[in-house]
Order: structure tokens, then sequence, then C-alpha cells
């Protein structure tokens, strides 16, 4: 390569492209070659949150869980609530979008303490009207980007507070994600809702007894409770299965920042000519 920097910037797009064709164990591979190239080259510095950030949610997407654990401790501790920049939006939505992950991580790697930990910080977050602004996405109401993020905060907070046996707050989180769905589908009855509705209600009948047919939620009726009755078989097959950890990485989708776009244009330019850096985040 023409330097460092390039050799940095194709190592990124390549792991980028591995990920977003679906190849995430050789993504997560290329992506710590890349971190591994910043962390012996003091050059590179600048660029170290970016390969942490990109090798960390590679390795998130790959099942590599304490490997993906490991890295966001390095690099949540970088994006500092103080300093220069830290008020920024793009700061703000840096420090929520990676307490997400990193509590995914340690979901993943059998540490659900550590991931209520994280949880209470973006539950805290998410309850603060300024994140509505910082979260924003290009295509989307607020108020439905705002349930998505609650929903996978109370997928993970079911999970974790369940491998502690806490049954009463897994209950909690997951009524929590029910009434999210109930109030999407009651607002658009697509099937992916009524689905979900089965899936969580599964889940519930399943806590409870080992129930073949769980009801429906209350509240809904006619075309409403046979379009979700109809997907409870489906659910309860599908129950196991479902995991929080598969929506973070594409919802999170990563960290945003200046040296996303500075690092990817250099080799776009010398090598192959076309990649759109502001994509990435």
């Amino acid at each position: 390569w023409h330097d460092d920097e390039t050799s940095l910037g194709v190592r990124l797009a390549y792991a980028r492209s591995l990920f977003h064709v679906g190849r995430d164990a050789d993504a997560a591979r290329v992506a710590d070659a890349a971190l591994a190239s910043v962390d012996r080259t003091p050059a590179l510095s600048a660029y170290a949150p970016l390969a942490l950030d990109r090798a960390a949610l590679y390795n998130l997407s790959a099942a590599r869980y304490d490997r993906a654990l490991a890295l966001y401790d390095r690099l949540v501790p970088s994006v500092a609530e103080a300093g220069p920049g830290a008020k920024t939006k793009q700061a703000q939505r840096n420090r929520i979008v990676l307490r997400f992950a990193r509590a995914a991580a340690a979901l993943g790697a059998e540490k659900p303490a550590r991931t209520l930990d994280d949880l209470a910080y973006v539950e805290r977050a998410l309850a603060d009207p300024s994140s509505r602004d910082v979260l924003a996405w290009p295509h989307a109401s607020i108020d439905h980007v705002m349930s998505s993020y609650r929903l996978i905060a109370s997928g993970l907070r079911a999970h974790a507070q369940g491998a502690l046996g806490d049954r009463r707050a897994e209950d909690a989180a997951l009524r929590a994600r029910r009434g999210i769905y109930a109030e999407r589908f009651a607002r658009v009855p697509r099937r992916e809702y009524a689905r979900a509705l089965s899936l969580v209600e599964a889940h519930l009948a399943g806590r409870q007894a080992q129930e073949a047919r769980p009801d429906p939620p209350r509240g809904l009726v006619g075309p409403e409770r046979r379009e979700v009755r109809k997907t409870n078989s489906e659910a309860l097959r599908e129950r196991n299965a479902v995991h929080p950890l598969q929506h973070v990485v594409h919802v999170t989708g990563g960290m945003q920042c200046r040296e996303c776009r500075l690092v990817l244009r250099i080799p776009v330019e010398r090598v192959e000519g076309g990649l759109d850096a502001d994509s990435e985040g």
C-alpha cells in the first residue's frame, strides 16, 4: 500500500463489505487485523476508536461475545461525557449505542449483571427527551425509532433478568415489550407485529407453564385476535431461537466519527473509486 493509512482504510472497507454480505466471522477477522495494525503503529492512533468500534461490532455479529466485550471495554471509556466535542449529537449518540452494544456483548458472554449496568445508562438516556434528536434515523418517524430502541432494551433486560433468576423483573420487561408491539399492531396490523406479539406471549406462557396455545394480548378483538392466534404455533417453535442480540448490531450500527469518513475515503480514491463512507455508522 501507499502508506499505513491507506492499508487501514482498505482493511476496514473490506471488513465492512464482508459484514454486509453476511460473512460475519471473516469481517471480524479482517477488522481484528486492522485493529492490530493501529495498535502497533503510533501514526494511526487517531483511528483507534474507529478500528475498535468496527472490530467490536463485527465480533458481536459473529457471536464472538467475549472478544466483543473486551473490545467494548476498551472503547466505551474513550467516548467521554466531558471534554471537547462531548456534547455534540454525534458524541451523545455514540455513548448510547456503544452501551447498547456492550450490554448485548455481556449478555452473550454470560455476564448478565454487566448487561443490566449498561441498560441502566441506556434507559436513562431513552427517557431523556433530548435523545429523540440524537437517535433520529432518516426516513423514519422519531416515535418509531424510540420504540425500536426500547424494544431492544426490554429484550436485553428480559434475558438478563431471566439469567439472574429474577422472574418478576423478567416478566415486567416482557410485558413492556408486549405493550410496544401491541401499540404498533393496533396502529398498523402488519403480520410481523402479530408474529412478534406471539413470540412474547409464547415466552411468557412458557415461563409460567408448558402451554401449547398462549392467549393473544388482551384488548385485541375480531380479526386482530385471529391474526395473532394464527401465528402462535410458529412462535412457539421459534421461541428459543429469537434473541435480542441479533437486532442490536443492525439497529445501533456502530459509532459515528469524523475518522469514519477520513480513513475510508483514502483507499476508495486510490484503489476502488466508489464507497460512501457517510453510510457507515
